[in-house]
């Protein structure tokens, strides 16, 4: 039977080991592991050693000429940044009960002004090079990148979070965006030239 409302339940748990705690929507799971914290300060060797990310969903939008639209970030609107602004693909982090659609066309209309995503296909998915300060350290950053298809004459108006855009031919945008994505992700752009 599947529950028709957001509740949840637990599986085991004590001060030695972690709790799973299910929160469930309808179709819906989402396991979350909870760690006494009070046992974990006591017995620092039974802390997680996993790393903990958030997950990006990113729009690689083409222009007609096949050119990659680029974002320069305002490092003024980067918690915890300290350096220059760089250039970037539009997207942000997927929101609690966001699917990645809704996700694609939040961060696409807020960041470029753009209110019509056409089409969106997978193009991959990475590990950023850099990291997300948080009050308790950082977090590392998934990052899934789709092909989005845009209406040709949408015009471009970017936010307060970003500096300048431009359209970067393949190659040139995987050069520019080295900073952030690894190899794996930059030489898999260059073959959209």
């Amino acid at each position: 039977m599947i529950p028709q409302h957001k509740s949840s339940y637990q599986i085991g748990g004590s001060n030695l080991c972690p709790a799973i705690i299910w929160d469930y929507e309808p179709y819906a799971y989402y396991p979350t592991i909870c760690y006494n914290p009070r046992s974990m300060i006591e017995n620092e060797r039974m802390a997680p050693k996993e790393d903990a990310f958030h997950l990006g969903i990113k729009a690689i939008i083409r222009n007609s000429d096949g050119n990659i639209l680029l974002l320069k970030t305002n490092p003024d609107e980067l918690r915890g940044y300290e350096g220059k602004g760089y250039w970037d693909i539009p997207g942000g982090r997927i929101q609690k009960n966001q699917t990645v659609e809704e996700t694609l066309k939040r961060e696409v209309k807020e960041e470029t002004g753009i209110s019509s995503i056409k089409s969106h296909k997978p193009f991959t998915m990475v590990l950023s090079n850099l990291r997300i300060p948080t009050d308790e350290g950082s977090v590392g950053l998934i990052l899934a990148a789709y092909l989005c298809d845009i209406n040709p004459s949408a015009k471009v108006k970017i936010s307060k979070e970003h500096i300048d855009y431009q359209w970067f031919s393949p190659r040139e945008a995987a050069r520019l965006l080295s900073f952030k994505y690894p190899e794996e992700f930059t030489e898999k752009l260059k073959t959209l030239g």
